[in-house]
């Protein structure tokens, strides 16, 4: 945010009084909401091809169980180029007050803490969707969902939760519960698989 209040005055972005309108305010969100869906959609699936997972990404998967404080747990270029760049660049493009700067980077902080919380906390994003990213590798990219239902990305994903969703009377909740209940599981199945193939057990 420092950065941005650098570069503000070249820009043309304001940095006086008064501040924007509720109007300006809220399209603003709108549209920096769609660079960052857009933004780190792809920048994200990117990082997940062969040639820059191990090099980029693959330090953010160090936490196949995430907790909030692991949210931007990664490389540089991939903290500039995915996290921040999306962000940014709907922000230079409109020219925003630099109050809408720290709004909008405020609010994107709390979302992605949430996300990589563990709890679904109520109108916040959903933590479930981006755990279930951690343990596919190949679901669930974008922070919205919108590009994934687009791109066939989050297929998986969503038939298990409908299919729990079913035996669960449509109980959202108990759902994610149940879906969590089995990442969980199938992790504990799968470090044991590691440990018994670097040990060489039966």
């Amino acid at each position: 945010m420092m950065m941005g209040k650098v570069i503000a005055p070249y820009r043309g972005m304001r940095t006086d009084l008064p501040l924007p309108s509720v109007v300006e305010t809220v399209g603003t969100w709108w549209f920096c909401l769609a660079c960052t869906e857009i933004g780190f959609f792809y920048v994200h699936r990117l990082f997940h091809s062969p040639t820059f997972y191990a090099r980029i990404h693959k330090k953010h998967h160090e936490y196949t169980a995430p907790v909030a404080l692991a949210s931007t747990y990664c490389t540089m270029p991939e903290h500039a180029l995915s996290n921040l760049m999306p962000i940014i660049l709907g922000l230079v493009v409109l020219g925003s007050h630099w109050s809408l700067i720290v709004m909008y980077f405020c609010d994107l902080e709390i979302g992605t803490l949430c996300t990589h919380s563990g709890y679904n906390i109520p109108y916040c994003h959903r933590s479930l969707t981006h755990d279930y990213h951690h343990y596919s590798f190949n679901e669930n990219f974008g922070p919205l969902g919108i590009l994934d239902a687009l791109h066939g990305t989050s297929k998986n994903f969503n038939r298990i939760m409908k299919e729990a969703q079913a035996r669960h009377d449509g109980d959202y909740n108990k759902a994610s519960q149940e879906v969590l209940g089995q990442l969980a599981q199938w992790e504990v199945e799968k470090e044991e698989r590691e440990r018994k193939a670097i040990y060489g057990e039966n």
